[in-house]
Parts: C-alpha cells; sequence; structure tokens
C-alpha cells in the first residue's frame, strides 16, 4: 500500500495540474469579457454618436452589427466554447467596420 506521503504527493499533483486548467479556463474568459466589452462599447459608441439625419444612412449596417450580435444574445452560452472565439471574432470584425464608419464620417 501507499505511503501517506505518496498519497500526499499523488493527490497535490493533480490538484496543481486540475488548478492550472482553471487558471487557464479563467484567463480565457477573461480575455473573451474583454473583447466582448470592447465590442459592446464600440456597439454604443456608434448608436450614441449618430445624429438623427445620419441614421438613416447607416440603417443597414447597424442591422448588420444587430444581426452578428444577435447569437450572443440569444444561442451562446459560456460553455459554448467551440462557438465563442467565432462569435467573437465575426461580430468585432463587422462592429469594427461600422464604428470606423463612423469615426470617419465625424
Amino acid at each position: 500500500p501507499p505511503s501517506a506521503q505518496e498519497m500526499f504527493n499523488k493527490s497535490g499533483m493533480r490538484a496543481s495540474q486540475h488548478d492550472k486548467e482553471k487558471d487557464k479556463e479563467a484567463a480565457t474568459y477573461r480575455q473573451w469579457v474583454a473583447q466582448l466589452d470592447h465590442i459592446v462599447q464600440m456597439y454604443n459608441s456608434v448608436l450614441t454618436e449618430l445624429l438623427p439625419v445620419e441614421e438613416p444612412l447607416l440603417e443597414d449596417r447597424i442591422t448588420k452589427m444587430d444581426v452578428a450580435l444577435s447569437p450572443g444574445l440569444t444561442d451562446l452560452k459560456w460553455r459554448s466554447e467551440d462557438r465563442i472565439p467565432e462569435f467573437i471574432e465575426n461580430t468585432m470584425k463587422v462592429v469594427s467596420d461600422v464604428s470606423g464608419g463612423v469615426d470617419i464620417m465625424k
């Protein structure tokens, strides 16, 4: 039978590996949250900076942003880890493009 020290070492190694996996997972979530926060800031900036006369000019682009963001509001969950990176990448591109266009207009 294993000694108490051997059991402690084995369980400590498993816990350590488990902790590393959890740390990696937490870092991934923090990165996603930061990226999503940036997307939300750009989106809100677009909507609040537009003058009423400018909104009709960008209506199709605003709709495109809303469509891109929709899965994040309806379908995706934090457990959708295989779909979140693609969602962030696609949404970042769409919202960045619209935001850049608004910045040029201003």
